[in-house]
């Protein structure tokens, strides 16, 4: 009986040893999720806002093409040669 008894209490200790475990990793689980989904949500806007300027330095590149190009051609260096005489 007194094995018995034993062996209860060393369960019942085992128990509430095995429940609190459970619930610092659920909190710990918790916690690393939210801190995880922010840390997430912070790049994805810095990914947007990365793409926002690679699309402006894009276009600006482009612009930069299309007056160089304009800047070649015979019309603008008639125009330019006029103004400079």
């Amino acid at each position: 009986e007194e094995v018995r008894l034993q062996y209860e209490k060393l369960h019942q200790l085992l128990d509430e040893d095995l429940r609190q475990t459970v619930e610092v990793l659920d909190k710990a689980q918790a916690k690393f999720c939210s801190e995880n989904a922010a840390q997430a949500l912070h790049l994805g806007e810095r990914m947007q806002e990365a793409k926002k300027l690679l699309g402006s330095l894009q276009l600006l590149f482009d612009k930069t093409e299309d007056v160089s190009f304009m800047k070649n051609t015979k019309s603008v260096k008639i125009l330019m040669d006029s103004k400079s005489k």
